[in-house]
């Protein structure tokens, strides 16, 4: 909106415009579009997602026939057995590839001043796991990732702690099995890091390993139950930020300052152990950890890439004793921490996955979560989106205008905000509005609560508001955010919707509005059990 959200609400308070003058200024209609053009569209899951979700929830009869080749139902491209080998990486819900199309930016700056090599073992890493020491099969890769990415980051801001990747699991809010050997069915079989990223913003975790550890010290095994303690949050997470995937073995630079800025980031890959074909091909075992996969598939593992080596030789890849080895083009690695122990040759549980493997980071966009401020029990977050990020809509202009709609059930200074958005480059505004009528919000605007910048990357963003404001006990506010285009593109905004088993997300009337044709629109009168993702943060005072 830039300069829209101030004007247009000053004209709103100040020479009692209708709220339909007010949405029509925001909103461009009449010269934008045609007020017939603003209808809400959600854009369609990952073609790869749901086919895992199929992978994961078929009957036995139909797997079989699938596994035989003798399914006529079974859309082509996506091999799922992959997927339910080992691994765990479940495919983003949403298709993030169009990153690559667009502007890149990220929180990161710099010029040219990256080193040959980065390799912060030891100083800013946390000891390596092993996801499944009893050879079960588990795929929990994608929270021992995520966790890397949080406990690397804290690292490099002086704090040495490991969490539970046990209560990432069982918190994560997907299907539950009622048997444990139904686990397949669960998060132990697969994530990713919309899983992951959507329990540490609703405040589910982390907690620390110690409080609910993953393997039972006593008989070694893991601790393979659906039951996980619900404990306070260790801290509570500020931001995630994801990165466009590499276009090429050359196109590094993007990994390599996100690794310096913020730490070790999630990142997927094809681990050889998924593919049985070439399982045997890939390591060379007279150099423990080199890793090159050559060929075009399907990530189906992910990890914590913490470092690089821009001269790791070329000649450490593919083992000249084994038929179908390949080397690479070139020299470089990426510093890999994996989750299988020291297991098939790694180096100390690291690897080196060469600059020229055809799946690392390629296909699945990378992750990082960053900046957390310490619990507190006065802390209180308000939110309808407890599973997260699920997709964008968009309503065919430049210009959403979106608000959630919270009430305090005690007084609360409320004093941020967060949201998600994927529209990179694009300008944002949030305001708080308060003491409104009805559906009136604008008339409850409070001005010096207003706050906006530029979306420099993809993810979630949580933002100080410039004045806190008290809410009552019993009393209704609004969290206003508006994103705008300055190049005219249309814009879209996150929300949370239920899929299948994987995501049994609810909305109620009274809880998220979009500006629409003019007025403020329920959003579930048109997409029934949508949230926007839209939180707000604050404090009590003299809680004891």
């Amino acid at each position: 909106m830039s300069q829209h959200l101030d004007q247009g609400i000053a004209r709103v308070l100040g020479l009692r415009f209708c709220i339909t003058a007010f949405l029509a200024l925001c909103l461009g209609i009449g010269s934008v579009a045609s007020e017939n053009d603003f209808s809400i569209s959600i854009a369609p899951p990952n073609p790869a997602y749901v086919k895992w979700v199929s992978e994961h929830t078929e009957s036995a009869p139909r797997k079989a026939k699938r596994l035989l080749g003798t399914s006529d139902t079974v859309a082509s491209g996506v091999n799922l057995v992959k997927y339910a080998v080992q691994g765990g990486l479940m495919p983003t819900k949403t298709d993030f590839s169009y990153l690559t199309n667009g502007t890149r930016r990220l929180l990161v700056r710099g010029g040219n001043d990256l080193p040959n090599k980065y390799d912060p073992r030891g100083s800013y890493t946390t000891p390596v796991r092993h996801q499944d020491p009893n050879n079960q099969g588990l795929g929990t890769c994608w929270a021992q990732a995520t966790v890397g990415s949080m406990e690397s980051w804290l690292k490099k801001h002086d704090i040495d702690v490991q969490f539970s990747v046990r209560n990432m699991v069982n918190h994560s809010g997907r299907f539950v099995p009622k048997k444990v050997e139904d686990w397949k069915q669960s998060a132990w079989s697969g994530a990713n890091f919309e899983v992951s990223s959507a329990y540490l913003l609703r405040w589910n975790g982390p907690v620390l390993e110690a409080e609910d550890p993953y393997v039972d010290v006593q008989t070694g095994l893991v601790r393979l139950n659906f039951t996980s303690p619900t404990l306070p949050a260790w801290g509570h997470l500020q931001r995630t930020c994801i990165i466009p995937v590499r276009k090429s073995a050359t196109d590094n630079d993007t990994l390599k300052r996100a690794i310096v800025e913020f730490g070790g980031l999630w990142v997927s890959m094809l681990l050889c152990e998924c593919n049985e074909e070439t399982k045997n091909l890939i390591w060379n075992e007279s150099h423990p950890g080199a890793f090159y996969y050559p060929k075009p598939d399907n990530p189906c593992h992910a990890v914590t890439v913490v470092g690089w080596d821009d001269n790791y030789p070329k000649e450490n890849f593919g083992d000249t004793s084994k038929v179908g080895y390949a080397k690479p083009a070139g020299n470089g690695a990426f510093i890999v921490k994996d989750s299988y122990g020291n297991d098939r040759g790694r180096d100390n549980g690291y690897i080196y996955v060469s600059y020229y493997d055809a799946l690392l980071s390629t296909v699945e966009s990378s992750y990082v979560v960053t900046g957390y401020e310490d619990w507190s029990n006065t802390r209180r977050i308000f939110q309808h989106d407890p599973f997260g990020y699920c997709g964008p809509i968009n309503i065919n202009s430049a210009e959403i205008l979106a608000l959630n709609v919270f009430k305090a059930t005690e007084d609360t200074v409320v004093d941020s905000v967060g949201f998600f958005s994927d529209d990179v480059g694009c300008h944002y505004e949030v305001a708080i509005c308060k003491g409104y009528q009805g559906t009136d919000f604008l008339s409850g605007y409070l001005e010096d609560t207003m706050t906006g910048g530029e979306l420099e990357s993809a993810g979630y963003m949580k933002i100080t508001l410039p004045h806190s404001v008290t809410i009552t006990k019993g009393e209704s506010f609004a969290v206003v955010v508006d994103i705008e285009s300055k190049a005219g593109n249309l814009v879209t905004f996150a929300v949370e919707y239920p899929y299948a088993d994987f995501v049994p997300a609810a909305a109620s009337a009274g809880e998220s509005y979009i500006a629409l044709n003019g007025a403020w629109t329920d959003l579930v009168t048109k997409m029934p059990n949508f949230n926007f993702c839209i939180k707000a943060y604050g404090y009590v005072e003299n809680k004891q």
